[in-house]
């Protein structure tokens, strides 16, 4: 998901590292082909990082605020219930070269849940009972709330680099007249 959302940016050109080895494996195999039908090496040598970009999902709180409501009245009745989870991601620069982190940014994404139910359960006679229920249930896909706290965690990295000279706009752009500006105004904001 981060080197997606890398990638989308526009601001880095991910390098494969994670299966380096496959990626080493593949170009010795090259190699050998150029060898064996006696053509030139012409493969280049592999790009080096000058930014390393590390962190991860810090947090998973379940259930951070839960409450719901209902009423019932001679067996008829209906009720409502949610829940709020919440994940927290965190990014950091790091400069290879020395190792120093260039800048840190830490999101956290809300999860909602929810639930409503109407019901009725009542004594039609003596020996009848009319029992019925109907829900609905929906929970925020936790897949799509990781990958916005992480899409967020890049745009304010992005924005804070640019604050602090770590990467530069184009020529003639002024950083209060881009969207970048809106994330240095406000505080890291819990989404």
């Amino acid at each position: 998901m981060l080197t997606g959302a890398l990638a989308d940016s526009g601001w880095f050109i991910p390098l494969e590292r994670v299966g380096l080895q496959n990626l080493l494996t593949e170009r010795r195999i090259i190699r050998a082909e150029f060898e064996r039908f006696g053509q030139p090496d012409t493969l280049p040598s592999l790009r080096a990082a000058s930014v390393m970009l590390e962190g991860g999902i810090i947090a998973y709180e379940s259930n951070v605020r839960t409450g719901g409501a209902g009423a019932e009245y001679f067996g008829i009745g209906a009720s409502g219930q949610y829940q709020v989870d919440q994940v927290t991601v965190n990014l950091r620069a790091v400069e290879i070269s020395t190792g120093e982190v260039l800048a840190n940014v830490t999101t956290t994404k809300t999860i909602y849940s929810k639930e409503m139910r109407a019901g009725v359960y009542r004594f039609i006679d003596f020996r009848r009972l009319l029992e019925a229920e109907v829900g609905l249930t929906t929970n925020e896909p936790v897949q799509l709330a990781v990958m916005s706290a992480i899409e967020s965690a890049v745009i304010h990295l992005v924005a804070r680099g640019v604050e602090n000279n770590l990467w530069n706009l184009g020529n003639n752009v002024n950083l209060q007249d881009t969207i970048l500006a809106d994330y240095l105004d406000a505080p890291i904001p819990m989404l």
